[in-house]
């Protein structure tokens, strides 16, 4: 181990950003303390046993720690509730652990959608995150991140967006696709950003990274697809009120289960939302064709 990189706390090393974080770190031969449930294990860091919900497990998790990067909550719930519990009250136990430890930063993942939160529940969980943990800051340096779309291979969130691309066609909302604003970050660029993050001096405290492409809309998206894969990518527009119809239909079989999915009203607010741009590049960060031309290579690899 270097000892002279900081020691690092995570929450969230087995989702889809933090598997990346953690990669980077052990390749920088950094400290590393992650905490993760009972059924999954984390090769190469040291590990905590714990959830958002267990002080003492965040205070195991927290102590030594110089840079805490909390990235862990959830993304879909049956209610606002059950979000707030985890995006909210979870960010606040976390940021609390960091302080009483003595951690010098504290970074904050939160989500884009986090800059409009009364489009969704989700939305209003995220932003809730932000204001609880800034609450524990204390005198810990105080960063939020708020990323765009994440991707990269084997994404399950943007999985069925993907699919269709690989297929020549992209489902896109009627009437906005031409207008609306999107950024998109792949994984790795996000991860090298955030380790980086780590140790920059007097950052901005609140970050809306992009990648190496500013934004697009919906048309544009679909015709750097089609670059990438070599084959022209084809939107097709789907009505407006039929998007709102099956997303309030799936969300009322769903509900009385206690299940949810991301197909939901809030969901389709989100997606109609005009403005879903990041404002700060990422260094070096991959170009959105770049990005999409890796996806697919690891796509067509595995199959």
């Amino acid at each position: 181990m270097d000892r002279s990189e900081p020691k690092y706390a995570l929450t969230g090393a087995t989702g889809f950003i933090g598997r990346s974080v953690v990669k980077g770190l052990i390749a920088r031969q950094s400290r590393v303390r992650v905490m993760v449930r009972s059924k999954y294990t984390v090769q190469g860091v040291e590990t905590v046993s714990g959830d958002l919900a267990d002080p003492d497990a965040l205070s195991r998790l927290a102590e030594g720690s110089d840079i805490f990067i909390h990235l862990a909550g959830l993304t879909k719930a049956a209610s606002l509730k059950a979000l707030l519990k985890a995006n909210a009250e979870g960010a606040a136990n976390a940021a609390r652990a960091a302080r009483k430890a003595g951690a010098k930063r504290f970074i904050l993942v939160s989500s884009l959608v986090a800059r409009v939160a009364e489009l969704s529940d989700y939305a209003r969980s995220k932003r809730a995150g932000e204001t609880a943990a800034e609450f524990e800051k204390g005198d810990m340096e105080f960063i939020i991140v708020r990323p765009p779309a994440i991707i990269g291979p084997g994404d399950k969130a943007t999985e069925p967006m993907i699919k269709a691309l690989k297929r020549g066609v992209l489902p896109v909302p009627a009437g906005v696709y031409r207008k609306n604003r999107l950024s998109f970050v792949h994984v790795e660029d996000m991860a090298r950003y955030l380790i980086e993050l780590a140790r920059q001096p007097n950052p901005e405290s609140l970050i809306e990274p992009c990648g190496g492409t500013h934004s697009v809309n919906w048309d544009e998206l679909a015709a750097i697809a089609g670059e990438a894969r070599g084959q022209t990518v084809r939107p097709i527009p789907l009505p407006v009120f039929l998007l709102k119809s099956l997303a309030q239909l799936n969300q009322s079989l769903l509900t009385p289960f206690g299940a949810s999915s991301f197909v939901n009203p809030g969901k389709i607010r989100e997606l109609l939302h005009p403005d879903w741009a990041g404002r700060t590049f990422i260094p070096e960060a991959r170009t959105l064709r770049k990005a999409l031309e890796e996806i697919f290579t690891a796509e067509l690899d595995d199959i």
